[in-house]
């Protein structure tokens, strides 16, 4: 879940700049004190690898760093524009990778000329399943729903073969459905009309996605296509019910990982077994379900409850087929499949046979193939950390750095750095981070934080430049990860400047998206601490 920037927040730092910053007024022993002991409360922000896998109606099935993939893939695919009649597709392809990323201008440009391209090519009156398929989905992005629906149902109604056309339809009517969801989640309840046809729409999507299959037994993008609307129609009637908070949080993993899409799933991979990708969604869907699709138990012992030891032997034998297949294709002729299956053998070394060192050892043979293969490069990180070999980190993160230098992978370095006790070190890294990605969010916060924690630097305006900076690159929705950041730092910078009802503002605010954060709370008996000191006259 991703939490909305509070609006209190961006007014404060302009507050605050807006006064000139100077250095904070030193009120004694006590309050000189208790404000260093507020600066040690600072960390650098958490730049950590989460494992998740989720579905949404747009991409499907979304792994932890399938974001930092997409700069990546994007280049790729523009790469491939030629001007054949291939080009619609891929631009579809390219805006669904923005949209990923949250780029709202460059996704509309590339919908915007592959809606040009279709056009060229008559998809509008076309019956060709796949070319009407695609031109929906570029309907539908640029939100067409209700124009994309007609062309799809003239094809299914005309074409008897069309399985593509069938699985698109069963999406749009979803995503249609997803209109009365929204409000719903929002607190606003549903009509009965409105339910009955969200429920209607969701039966005619299930029916449409077991006819796409009947016409296409052999391909696997029809098995993952039913199980993707069986998991989204089960998801939109969790979400459709009363349920809120952890209830929700429940329900929803529970139908996200529900155990009926496994046959599906499974055949999938039987019919494309050299596709790590699928490989993944199969043997994560099964092991995520178990734990996470287990109710409150399972939720609260997560991820350590994923160990090969815990589980039952129907997933043990799951897994060691995947490792066993993955074998196989890490020792194919083809590098970049080569590497994909290596990532996922190291991921299921970490998190379920839980032999870090393992891990690492496949991580580094994957991005020794690809080296910019991210994800292996996050888990590798993963790895040391949990071994403590901070050494052998900062050496990873600055092979990491010499395969492609950004903003994230000079973060990682600092954080290394300093993890491994070099502070200075890290602070020249992170000072060159900064340099050389000034409108970067995590770039601006590692830098704050490490001028925060530092005793030496009095005068405020630098860190307070560098919070608005990270503001204003925030985006629509921060990170849970970046929002705490970014509140816990305006709120020191608050209370070092003799702000202190503004600074309590915002670790109350910390505590809202982090119940029991325990800097927070720290922080806000360090103010306490402040606040008498101030009233001492010290």
């Amino acid at each position: 879940m991703r939490i909305r920037m509070s609006s209190c927040s961006p007014a404060m730092l302009a507050l605050a700049l807006a006064t000139g910053l100077c250095a904070p007024a030193v009120v004694g022993a006590a309050r000189d004190s208790a404000s260093n002991r507020l600066r040690k409360l600072v960390e650098l922000p958490k730049v950590t690898f989460e494992l998740s896998l989720k579905v949404d109606l747009w991409h499907g099935w979304v792994f932890a760093g399938d974001e930092l993939m997409a700069p990546r893939r994007i280049k790729e695919l523009r790469a491939a524009l030629d001007g054949s009649a291939d080009d619609a597709e891929h631009e579809v392809q390219i805006a669904l990778l923005y949209k990923l990323l949250e780029d709202d201008t460059n996704e509309e440009l590339m919908l915007k000329m592959a809606q040009t391209a279709f056009e060229r090519q008559g998809a509008r009156e076309s019956r060709d399943d796949k070319l009407v398929a695609a031109f929906a989905e570029c309907l539908m992005l640029r939100g067409g729903l209700e124009e994309a629906e007609p062309l799809l149902r003239k094809v299914v109604g005309e074409v008897a073969e069309a399985w593509r056309c069938r699985l698109a339809l069963a999406r749009l009517l979803l995503r249609l459905n997803g209109r009365t969801i929204a409000p719903a989640v929002g607190g606003t309840p549903p009509s009965q009309a409105d339910l009955s046809l969200a429920r209607e729409r969701a039966a005619e999507s299930l029916v449409l996605a077991d006819e796409a299959l009947k016409r296409a037994p052999d391909e696997a993008e029809a098995f993952l296509g039913r199980a993707y609307i069986m998991l989204c129609e089960r998801l939109g009637k969790a979400m459709l019910t009363e349920a809120r908070g952890e209830e929700l949080a429940l329900a929803t993993a529970a139908a996200i990982f529900s155990p009926d899409a496994i046959p599906d799933l499974t055949e999938a991979v039987r019919h494309s077994p050299e596709s790590p990708r699928v490989a993944a969604i199969r043997v994560w869907h099964e092991l995520l379900g178990h734990t996470l699709g287990s109710g409150r138990a399972g939720l609260e012992g997560f991820p350590g409850n994923l160990g090969y030891a815990q589980l039952p032997e129907g997933l043990r034998a799951t897994v060691r087929e995947t490792l066993a297949s993955m074998d196989s294709l890490s020792r194919s002729g083809d590098p970049g499949k080569a590497a994909e299956a290596l990532a996922l053998t190291g991921a299921l070394e970490l998190f379920v046979m839980q032999n870090s060192r393992r891990a690492e050892e496949v991580f580094r043979r994957a991005v020794v193939l690809d080296s910019g293969l991210e994800p292996a490069w996050e888990q590798c990180s993963v790895a040391l950390v949990q071994d403590g070999r901070f050494d052998a980190l900062v050496e990873v993160c600055r092979d990491r750095l010499k395969a492609a230098d950004t903003a994230r992978s000079r973060v990682m370095l600092g954080k290394a750095l300093d993890r491994a006790g070099r502070p200075e070190e890290a602070l020249a890294e992170l000072s060159q981070a900064r340099e050389r990605y000034p409108k970067d969010t995590l770039a601006n916060l590692a830098l704050c934080a490490a001028l925060l924690r530092n005793p030496e630097v009095t005068n405020m305006n630098a860190v307070a430049t560098l919070l608005q900076s990270a503001r204003n690159e925030f985006g629509k929705q921060p990170s849970k990860p970046i929002l705490r950041s970014f509140l816990f730092q305006q709120g020191v910078l608050l209370a070092l400047i003799n702000r202190l009802d503004q600074a309590r503002a915002s670790f109350q605010q910390v505590l809202r998206i982090e119940p029991g954060d325990d800097g927070a709370t720290e922080a806000l008996r360090v103010l306490d601490e402040m606040a008498v000191a101030d009233q001492a006259g010290e």
